[in-house]
């Protein structure tokens, strides 16, 4: 069944999103025709063409003149008869802009979809005017509370439209002379806040009355007399006209809209927020449910579109989605942004979406238009340098980093610039790499560098890690055990016990909160200290996670690396990781298999800008690691003195999702760790959002998590 919804609106800020979306979900979007009546309110303007391009409503603004709205009535008629014409609608709903359609059933009122084309299909081919014959018409400041007026209106099926007043109150069919009443009932939120109704009247009446005096008004008698009493009336005089004794308890509306995440913008019960829908994202997984995350910003975008950082995520989203329209409305929205506010973020969502197209002069002119208006912010450089590496052209990336770094000895200054010049000069290395197949070594050992690994309930992956690590050279082992419930301990021991010359020092650590920087820094404190007092050196500190394994692709081994990468001066070692998987994911890795056989899934090239460092800690003599272990902080770290490994074919492989029981344990033991660990709100947010989605979903998260994660690999 397919349904015209034809409306005619000026400047109807508060409620028009509203009644696009709940017309939109019940009939269509595409369904949905809407005469502007010479609107000058922005806010209307920019959602007309934001919903135009995003789910194409059809929107007239030739109709903008005091004649049409007084001629509304014809208009919509001929509207309905052109669409006849060329579409096959079995009806056609005139509406106003603060009406809803519902129906009754058995004393009921329904907003259900199912329900409301059950009525409307007993009237299909009808040729009689079709009725609504009343309307639920809101308390303003009583949430959920409606008083019922008979006020009707008028609809037609196909071929019946004959007539409609300016109301839409005494609608004629041109087939028969006959009225059929329907159970199809209307919500009304006529009842808007004081000073809005009032704005309302005199827009309706300006054209009417000679003057909006007191005089002129009340010798008016004609359309829209009812509205003059409001310029007479006090808010509160306002408040007491609604017929308290028939208020109608109704939550049903109300609920109906906040489980379509729509805004109703007068005091209802639990209207829908951005914060709400900004929860809800947090919930969900983008890489996912992306269209369910573009929705709901396109809904935050409608209550809020001052949100500047919501719109470049909406942009951003639309800039990678099909279709060329969309495309163009994010252009749009973004180059409003940037000739309103100059937002930065305009500025980079736009250039990268160029760059990721190929029109690398167009995201350089807008990048450089971003440093005239931003001339100390350094992220234009940083997308600059971005583009520069990905045409290989990596001096001019180094440069771009290099020209706006801080000098200053501040640690906490040049993290992004880090990231930036660390992403450059891997890139610059994987340029030159033929392949990622991985050399078995049996290196020499390595006395001066320790591997420190926070680990939890890792028994299928630890043993082999441990001694993938011992066959490199590595001898000094650090375990911060946080608690593991398996057999993890075990296999540790096992290792300890059968490689007796190698120092493997395990630490208890009690702490649930997911504090891996400070376990980090504080594990290599203690380390470094007790083998000092041993009289033993310690230059590298590197460290790992038990998911992650340092392999080569050359005959160079571990130790040839440390001590090449320290006889050229470089203080920070960057390790780029190789995500791999398993087919056999049903099942965890055994302890007899080989490893890198089992996971047999590896994207290649690696990951470009993901990386861990090692640090040699006599040129940096306190280092910082920070969440994740991808950067370091110290004294003010030179980027000269940064090497990339693959360079010399070092990477690593990383095995973040081994199996359907390590991903299971790894959400619901790595949420309770973050959720511990309040005050690192910005750090794990996917695991924390898989732990929501878990509590949300139960199970059957598991293998929709770990499927959507191989198939990025593959």
């Amino acid at each position: 069944m397919k349904v015209a919804c034809i409306m005619m609106e000026k400047n109807e800020n508060l409620l028009l999103t509203s009644w696009i979306h709940y017309h939109g979900a019940l009939f269509g979007y595409e369904n949905l025709y809407i005469f502007d009546n010479g609107s000058d309110n922005p806010s209307v303007l920019y959602d007309l063409k934001r919903l135009e391009a995003q789910h194409g409503i059809n929107v007239d603004y030739s109709k903008n003149k005091n004649s049409d709205f007084e001629a509304k009535g014809d208009l919509v008629v001929a509207t309905i008869r052109k669409l006849e014409e060329s579409s096959n609608y079995d009806f056609f709903l005139p509406l106003d802009g603060d009406e809803f359609v519902c129906v009754e059933k058995s004393g009921e009122v329904c907003f259900g979809k199912n329900e409301i084309i059950e009525e409307l299909q007993k009237y299909r081919a009808s040729p009689d005017a079709l009725k609504i014959q009343g309307c639920f018409y809101n308390f303003y400041g009583k949430p959920d509370f409606y008083y019922y007026l008979d006020n009707p209106k008028t609809f037609f099926a196909n071929g019946a439209a004959g007539h409609l007043d300016i109301g839409y109150h005494d609608g004629k069919s041109r087939l028969s002379s006959n009225t059929t009443e329907t159970a199809i009932k209307l919500v009304h939120l006529h009842n808007k806040p004081f000073e809005v109704i009032k704005e309302h009247a005199r827009q309706k009446l300006s054209s009417r009355v000679k003057s909006m005096q007191p005089d002129d008004l009340n010798a008016y008698h004609g359309p829209g007399q009812h509205l003059v009493r409001y310029f007479f009336w006090t808010e509160e005089e306002y408040r007491d006209s609604f017929p308290q004794e028939i208020a109608l308890p109704m939550p049903g509306f109300a609920e109906r809209m906040k489980n379509l995440e729509i805004l109703i913008p007068l005091p209802m019960q639990e209207a829908i927020t951005p914060d709400l829908l900004k929860a809800k994202i947090s919930g969900l997984d983008e890489s996912i449910d992306r269209q369910k995350v573009t929705d709901l910003r396109e809904k935050i975008l409608g209550i809020m579109p001052d949100d500047h950082d919501n719109t470049c995520d909406y942009a951003r989203a639309l800039l990678t989605a099909d279709g060329q329209e969309k495309r163009d409305y994010a252009i749009n929205l973004m180059d409003s942004l940037i000739a309103k506010k100059s937002f930065l973020r305009a500025f980079l969502t736009k250039a990268d979406f160029f760059a990721a197209n190929g029109l690398h002069e167009e995201a350089f002119a807008v990048l450089n238009d971003a440093s005239r208006f931003h001339p100390t912010n350094y992220w234009p450089n940083i997308r600059r340098s971005r583009i520069h590496a990905k045409l290989q052209a990596f001096d001019l990336a180094k440069k771009e980093i290099v020209d706006c770094i801080d000098r200053k000895e501040d640690e906490w200054t040049n993290i992004d610039l880090f990231d930036s010049y660390a992403d450059v000069i891997e890139r610059e290395a994987l340029a030159s790499v033929a392949g990622f197949e991985v050399r078995r070594h049996q290196g020499p050992a390595i006395s001066d560098a320790v591997a420190l690994i926070l680990a939890k309930d890792e028994e299928d992956i630890i043993g082999h890690n441990l001694a993938h690590h011992y066959r490199e050279g590595l001898r000094n082992f650090v375990i911060l055990d946080n608690g593991s419930t398996d057999e993890t301990q075990t296999r540790i021991k096992a290792f300890k016990e059968s490689h007796p010359d190698a120092l493997v020092y395990i630490i208890l650590d009690p702490i649930v909160g997911h504090y891996q920087s400070a376990k980090t820094n504080a594990g290599f404190a203690f380390i470094r200290r007790f083998l000092q007092e041993r009289g033993k050196t310690v230059r590298w500190l590197i460290p790992i996670d038990a998911d992650e394994f340092i392999c080569s692709t050359t005959d160079l081994s571990l130790a040839g690396l440390l001590e090449k990468s320290a006889g050229d001066g470089k203080s920070i070692i960057l390790f780029n990781m190789h995500n791999s998987g398993s087919s056999q994911y049903s099942r965890d890795v055994t302890v007899d298999e080989d490893v890198f056989e089992h996971f047999d899934i590896r994207k290649s090239p690696p990951r470009e800008n993901v990386f861990k460092v090692a640090v040699n800690c006599e040129a940096i003599p306190d280092p910082s690691f920070d969440e994740g272990n991808h950067r370091v902080r110290g004294a003010f770290i030179h980027l000269e003195a940064v090497s990339a490994a693959i360079a010399d074919g070092f990477f690593l492989v990383h095995l973040p999702m081994r199996s359907l029981r390590h991903i299971r344990n790894k959400v619901i033991k790595g949420g309770e760790a973050f959720r511990a660990a309040p005050d690192l709100r910005y750090v794990g947010v996917h695991w924390r959002r898989w732990h929501q989605q878990y509590e949300a979903q139960g199970e059957e998260l598991f293998p929709r998590l770990i499927e959507s994660y191989l198939s990025g690999l593959r």
